[in-house]
């Protein structure tokens, strides 16, 4: 046993001055692997980020023109795009989109205003060429613009009844797509530009040291000193047919790796610069760090494993916080795409939709009204007391129309002074009575300062006057305007084969 104790003194050490001998001579191996493979690995990871930013910003760039084609369908719901209601809806949304500013075009009568409601002249066509072709897209750089800015334009078309109404555009101006690449490749890339296919330069934040200031990428070619291997008309024809690839150049006696990658958005290429001196190592480095590099890799090892164990439980954490942002953000969304902004009843499109299917599955066998019902001489109101009084008046009529029928029913606002509600399920005739009746006395309960409106209500019955949204619409809004003839103020049920 003595014996094997000594030899274990022995051997021990001897162990230990093996395994460190050969972790030195394998750092010292894979510094000079390193050295061979430096080229390499800086082509791969140059192209890997240069890729993968590429492909972020035009995921980016999409997910943002999907917003605009979104508010496009929202204010093809108005009946004008200048409209007080129109504009109201946009303000509020202008704060919450991702774009420095909504620019609102109406083909109609050729009037152009922002997102907060303020007209403008501006003599850029561009953004409605777009809309004329039926199509969402994202404009060159449109320079000289009218806010004294160089940006660019994601547009959509906005059709009424398939008519073309005009266009609504998100702007970015240049610096803000320069924080966009920055947040989505973590300020990886340090030195970058975004060009056209033809060379010109449409924004950078490279310094004049790695680009010498060119403002077009092919004349910058002929004056570097192209690394062994590449040629200037190789990385042309790449760019020509929209291929990513590598470079090393010398520029002003410093070298230089450049990464290019197509963005897939109006033949934009990004560009990705990193200095040569960036990945270099030195013998000397290594000498002085093999004692700290051992006691690293042990300590990197521990935290590894503590870190693996922090993320995976962060990640589902960040995963569940998501999911429940999402939701609340869809739900948010539906309820902007479906509901007025004014009184918060459904919109016209809504109410049509939500009616129609009603009727055509579980509603078809029963039996229900549909009122159409119109505050009198509103425009008066309007007129006389202004728009505020004239809003307020619609908001109370809203929420008595909510207050008067059941969460069930289906109500919405379908023009400036109209409502239409689906009462389901009625048992008999005078259910129709009685709520139209309520309907009546609801108005009178509205004060305007120092006097009160009044509504006209017609309705129709299902299947009885007709069994699709519009037969019945069409014979309601009938029997409302008759109401008003017979003196406004009251109501009026169409009977069957009475010429209204």
């Amino acid at each position: 046993m003595s014996r094997f104790i000594k030899l274990k003194k022995v051997f021990e050490p001897l162990l230990i001055i093996f395994i460190t001998t050969a972790l030195i001579s394998f750092l010292y191996d894979f510094y000079y692997l390193l050295n061979e493979t430096a080229k390499y690995e800086t082509k791969r990871y140059l192209n890997e980020i240069t890729v993968k930013s590429a492909k972020l910003f035009k995921e980016k760039i999409n997910s943002d023109l999907l917003t605009v084609f979104v508010l496009s369908k929202y204010l093809g719901s108005f009946d004008t795009l200048d409209g007080q209601e129109a504009k109201a809806a946009m303000k509020k949304i202008s704060s919450e989109v991702p774009f420095r500013s909504l620019l609102i075009s109406n083909a109609l009568n050729g009037t152009t205003y922002t997102g907060n409601g303020i007209s403008i002249k501006t003599d850029h066509s561009e953004p409605f060429e777009g809309a004329q072709n039926r199509d969402q897209r994202v404009s060159q750089v449109l320079r000289d613009a009218f806010n004294g800015k160089d940006m660019v334009a994601l547009t959509s078309p906005v059709y009424k009844n398939e008519k073309l109404t005009g266009s609504i555009s998100g702007l970015y101006y240049t610096e803000d797509f320069i924080q966009i690449i920055e947040k989505i490749s973590f300020q990886r890339l340090t030195y970058y530009q975004i060009i056209e296919k033809d060379g010109d330069l449409l924004f950078q934040n490279t310094s004049m040291e790695t680009t010498g200031g060119f403002d077009n990428f092919y004349p910058f070619l002929g004056e570097v000193i192209l690394d062994k291997g590449f040629i200037s008309s190789i990385i042309i024809n790449d760019i020509m047919k929209n291929k990513a690839g590598f470079m090393g150049y010398k520029f002003k006696d410093k070298g230089y790796y450049l990464s290019y990658a197509p963005i897939g958005i109006n033949d934009w290429y990004l560009l990705a610069f990193a200095p040569k001196d960036s990945f270099n190592m030195h013998p000397g480095d290594i000498k002085k760090s093999a004692l700290f590099m051992i006691i690293k890799i042990i300590s990197l090892f521990l935290i590894l494993i503590l870190y693996i164990i922090w993320r995976q439980v962060k990640y589902k954490t960040v995963m569940e916080q998501g999911r429940i942002e999402l939701e609340a953000l869809n739900s948010k969304l539906k309820i902007r795409a479906e509901n007025d902004l004014l009184t918060g009843l459904y919109n016209k499109i809504t109410s049509e939709l939500l009616i129609s299917d009603y009727l055509e599955t579980e509603g078809k066998n029963g039996r229900h009204a549909l009122f159409v019902i119109d505050i009198d001489n509103f425009k008066n109101v309007n007129d006389e007391m202004g728009h505020l009084i004239g809003d307020r008046a619609l908001i109370d009529t809203a929420a008595g129309i909510n207050d008067s029928f059941r969460i069930s029913d289906i109500k919405g606002r379908i023009g400036g002074d109209e409502f239409i509600v689906l009462l389901k399920n009625i048992a008999s005739d005078e259910d129709i009575r009685k709520k139209a009746e309520d309907l009546c006395r609801l108005f009178k309960s509205i004060k305007v300062y120092n006097g009160q409106i009044s509504g006209s209500v017609g309705a129709a019955v299902y299947p009885d006057h007709g069994t699709t949204y519009t037969e019945l619409f069409e014979i309601a809004d009938k029997a409302m305007y008759h109401s008003k003839e017979l003196g406004k103020d009251g109501y009026y049920i169409y009977k069957i084969n009475e010429n209204i």
